[in-house]
C-alpha cells in the first residue's frame, strides 16, 4: 500500500542517499523492482506505474545537477512536515 511504502522509504531514504551510487545494481542484487525517471515529461506516467507495482520497489528520479540540492532540501522538508 502507498502509506506502507512511504513509511519504508522514510526509514531507508537517508541510508540509500548516503551510500548508494548505483541504485539499479542495489535493486538487482536484492531482487527489488527498479525504475528510473530522468525526463520531466515522463514523471507522471512513471510515478503511476511505480505505485502500481507489488512488493518493494525503488524509484530513482534524476534531477539536473544545478537544481538537485534545492529539490532534495524541499523534499526532506516536505517529509518532515507530514
Amino acid at each position: 500500500s502507498l502509506p506502507r511504502r512511504l513509511a519504508c522509504w522514510r526509514r531507508l531514504e537517508f541510508w540509500l542517499l548516503a551510500i548508494c551510487t548505483n541504485l539499479s545494481a542495489v535493486a538487482k542484487m536484492y531482487g527489488i523492482s527498479y525504475q528510473e525517471i530522468s525526463r520531466e515529461e515522463d514523471l507522471a506516467k512513471g510515478i503511476e506505474s511505480f505505485f502500481a507495482l507489488d512488493g518493494l520497489a525503488i524509484l530513482e528520479i534524476k534531477t539536473p545537477r544545478v537544481e538537485s540540492p534545492d529539490v532534495l532540501k524541499n523534499y526532506f522538508q516536505f517529509l518532515k512536515s507530514n
